[in-house]
């Protein structure tokens, strides 16, 4: 009779344990893709920003150039326009790529992975009937 208790005593403790952690991975989880969609959003709201900026500096890069051919304005300033813009268009394609990692990170946050093999080499491969 003891013996048979203190088994299902243990037993029950157990399960609760395993509950115990099956929640933490639950919040760990859920943690994890708030923070993924919160990084997303902050990631798609600067590239936006930046995607702007280089809208500008593609207009004042324009300006500077109409201004040295119609002799209004020296060749530095074109340099300075199109520097200007190099950086920013760097600045973009770092943003960009920051967002991609995000989406990625969502992506496994949510609970996908990577299977082996990429999914273009995949469909190009061969079948043969069985």
């Amino acid at each position: 009779g003891g013996q048979r208790q203190a088994h299902l005593n243990l037993q029950a403790v157990r399960q609760n344990m395993a509950v115990v952690q099956y929640e933490k991975t639950i919040e760990t989880a859920m943690r994890e893709v708030l923070d993924a969609l919160s990084s997303r959003a902050t990631l798609q709201e600067q590239v936006q920003v930046l995607a702007e900026q280089r809208d500008a500096l593609k207009e004042r890069s324009r300006l500077a150039r109409l201004r040295y051919d119609h002799g209004a304005s020296p060749y530095l300033d074109v340099l300075d326009a199109e520097r200007d813009l190099l950086s920013a268009e760097q600045q973009l394609v770092q943003g960009r790529e920051a967002l991609v990692s995000s989406q990625i990170a969502l992506y496994a946050a949510l609970g996908g992975g990577y299977a082996g093999r990429p999914a273009d080499t995949a469909a190009a491969t061969p079948r043969t009937p069985s």
